[in-house]
C-alpha cells in the first residue's frame, strides 16, 4: 500500500483558490490597523503602488521567457494582478470621491451621466 503524504498547511498544490482569495497561511497575511480613514487611504496607495511594481518587475522578467509555459504563466500573472489594481483603484476612486447621487443605485448614476455628457456634448 503506497504511503500517502501528509497534507500540507495551507493551500494545495493546483489550488488556484489562494490566487483569488488570498493567502491561507497566516503568516503570509498582511495585517493592517487603521486608526483613521487617512490611514487606510495611505495603506491603499503603498498596495497600488507595491502592484504596480510587482507588475512591472514580472513583464521584465516575462521578456526573456523562451518556452510557450513560460509565457503563459508570465501572461496570466500579469493578468490576476491587473484585476487586482483594477479594484483597487476602483475601490480608491470610492472612497477619494462622494458620490454625486447617493440615493440612487450605481446603474442609474452611470446612466444620467451618461445622459449628461451626451446632452452636454450637443450644446
Amino acid at each position: 500500500m503506497p504511503e500517502e503524504t501528509k497534507k500540507r498547511k495551507g493551500g494545495q498544490p493546483g489550488n488556484h483558490n489562494a490566487l483569488r482569495h488570498g493567502r491561507y497561511i497566516a503568516k503570509e497575511n498582511i495585517h493592517f490597523v487603521h486608526a483613521t480613514a487617512v490611514d487606510q487611504l495611505d495603506t491603499l496607495d503603498q498596495l497600488i503602488i507595491a502592484v504596480k511594481k510587482t507588475i512591472e518587475y514580472t513583464y521584465r522578467v516575462g521578456l526573456k521567457a523562451e518556452t510557450t509555459q513560460e509565457i503563459n504563466k508570465t501572461l496570466n500573472s500579469l493578468s490576476l494582478a491587473s484585476i487586482g489594481l483594477c479594484r483597487m483603484l476602483h475601490m480608491r476612486d470610492r472612497l477619494t470621491n462622494t458620490p454625486q447621487f447617493p440615493e440612487l443605485g450605481d446603474e442609474y448614476k452611470e446612466l444620467l451621466e451618461l445622459f449628461q455628457k451626451t446632452f452636454a456634448a450637443e450644446q
